[in-house]
């Protein structure tokens, strides 16, 4: 009997033992499991708030990468470039009759970028103001790395093809490469129309005025930048017989509001009306005198 109690005994302890060590087991698992799952769901957040992408996406790339974030931000990339090149093929033929104008003044010069789009509903979309940003202030910055002078006025328009070459500030890619992924996240076509830059010489001054503008303007490295569905720009001196108590930036944001609502073709200096009412021929002008714009009285 006590031989049989004794193991009984034994086998009892044995058993405790087991179940111990098991429950040990759990607990260390549980810890392991629930410390893992703390560190991919902090990964998850980081990466969708870095990239903008889905949720989907970003847990698909964590797990293609061991919860490697840098890699997976890398892989999420590239698979938006090509994705957002495949969309841009298929939606190229769709028209682009919507949109937005980026225009940022730095110091003595000034960019507008034309961003259209397929419906007003995307021109209102974060991502494509953040685009449009993008184009004007990189526009910007990399014109005044060309411009080799800032003693005198300078005009230069660019192309489509022009704003596609232009280098992303702080990206390693150009604005052509931008647009397409931007076209994959969004997927609606979007195209690059135009811009022009202008550099100001010393005693000359440039207005702006944007019709329809957006709350409030943007910031960006090159400097805040408005956006809107019409904008102007316009360069002028103020000389010994205009001067007056108006300052010179509302001068120019008054006269770039005329532009805007007389869409006029060109503009000079005034020349006062003549004995039989007639305005004088603005210098440069055309000899069509209905290309040119009348005196504005300010």
């Amino acid at each position: 009997m006590a031989s049989i109690a004794t193991n009984l005994y034994n086998s009892a302890a044995a058993t405790m033992w087991v179940r111990k060590s098991v429950h040990l087991g759990l607990n260390r698992l549980f810890h392991q499991t629930s410390s893992s799952s703390s560190s991919v769901k902090g990964n998850l957040s980081k990466l969708r708030k870095k990239t903008g992408f889905s949720f989907i996406n970003c847990k698909k790339a964590l797990e293609k990468f061991e919860n490697d974030i840098e890699k997976a931000e890398v892989w999420l990339k590239e698979q938006a470039q090509k994705e957002g090149w495949s969309k841009a093929t298929k939606l190229k033929d769709r028209a682009t009759a919507q949109g937005l104008i980026g225009l940022i003044c730095q110091d003595q010069c000034a960019t507008m970028v034309e961003v259209n789009c397929e419906t007003d509903f995307v021109a209102r979309n974060n991502k494509f103001q953040h685009f449009v940003g993008q184009a004007a202030s990189s526009t910007l910055a990399e014109c005044k790395k060309m411009n080799d002078s800032s003693e005198k006025a300078v005009k230069k328009i660019l192309s489509a093809d022009e704003l596609k070459n232009i280098p992303v500030i702080q990206e390693s890619k150009s604005l052509g490469e931008l647009l397409v992924l931007t076209i994959g996240q969004i997927g609606e076509n979007m195209s690059l129309r135009r811009g022009i830059f202008i550099n100001a010489p010393s005693g000359s001054i440039i207005g702006s005025y944007v019709h329809s503008a957006l709350a409030n303007p943007k910031s960006s490295p090159s400097g805040k930048f408005t956006l809107g569905k019409y904008a102007a720009l316009v360069l002028f001196r103020r000389t010994g017989e205009t001067q007056s108590g108006t300052p010179s930036s509302d001068i120019g944001r008054r006269l770039s509001q005329h532009v805007v609502g007389m869409n006029p073709k060109i503009i000079g200096e005034y020349k006062p009306p003549t004995a039989e009412g007639k305005y004088g021929k603005p210098k440069g002008s055309p000899n069509n005198y209905q290309d040119v714009l009348k005196y504005m009285p300010i």
